[in-house]
């Protein structure tokens, strides 16, 4: 079994450029785990990591030689680190697949140091984890758009008491409201600036604000199985 696991489902044993089938490997089972939350996404890192340290120490006992080609758990697990929280389009998974196979090929510092320094299993995975790590911080910072803040959602105002009849007539309802006066601080009108997102993202909101109303309470009553 930890043959199985540590060879990627002995797609380690490919005779042309295992490293590299190990990575594809990677980058293919990133697709349904990107539509994880990223909290449960990192707390799937954090326990496939420990996992695959035991997984690639006790291959490396089997096979009697340090981090065997055969082994490409390590390959498979630094894609997904450099994968997250990037979308799974053609785009990024050819973007990813390809700086992690340099980076890991590379080992710039400290990459190269783990290997070096680290033994066992933990040595094994950890040096790819950290070039899967370089390598999603040069793309995030080598990228067309980077780290940059974008408004996304309408840019239209939509009046409060608009706003609650729409609300209403979604759920069914009667509302019973109270006006009170305005408070300090209180902003009579706002609307998102979606001037960038359209410049730079090609972003313009496409959904009328009753019908996301109705869309999100259809959503909410089947998700949690609420019909109040």
């Amino acid at each position: 079994m930890f043959v199985f696991l540590a060879s990627g489902g002995f797609v380690g044993y490919s005779p042309v450029a295992p490293g590299t089938a190990g990575s594809l490997l990677g980058i293919i089972l990133y697709i349904p785990l990107s539509f994880l939350l990223p909290i449960h996404y990192g707390v799937f890192l954090l326990l496939v990591s420990l996992l695959s340290f035991k997984i690639a120490g006790e291959a490396e006992r089997f096979f009697g030689k340090k981090d065997c080609r055969v082994i490409v758990i390590d390959e498979v697990v630094g894609v997904f680190f450099t994968m997250f929280l990037f979308p799974p389009t053609l785009f990024y998974l050819s973007a990813g697949f390809l700086l992690f196979r340099v980076f890991d090929i590379v080992k710039p510092f400290p990459a190269g140091w783990v290997d070096r320094k680290i033994s066992g299993g933990t040595g094994v995975v950890l040096d790819d984890i950290v070039a899967g790590v370089i390598a999603a911080i040069d793309w995030t910072a080598t990228a067309p758009v980077g780290m940059e803040p974008f408004n996304l959602g309408g840019n239209r105002s939509v009046r409060t008491g608009d706003m609650v009849a729409e609300i209403a007539r979604a759920l069914g309802i009667e509302p019973r409201i109270q006006w009170a006066p305005m408070q300090p601080g209180d902003v009579q009108q706002t609307a998102a600036d979606l001037t960038k997102s359209g410049a730079v993202l090609g972003y313009a909101p496409r959904t009328p604000f009753p019908e996301g109303i109705r869309r999100f309470v259809a959503w909410f009553r089947e998700a949690y199985g609420r019909s109040d």
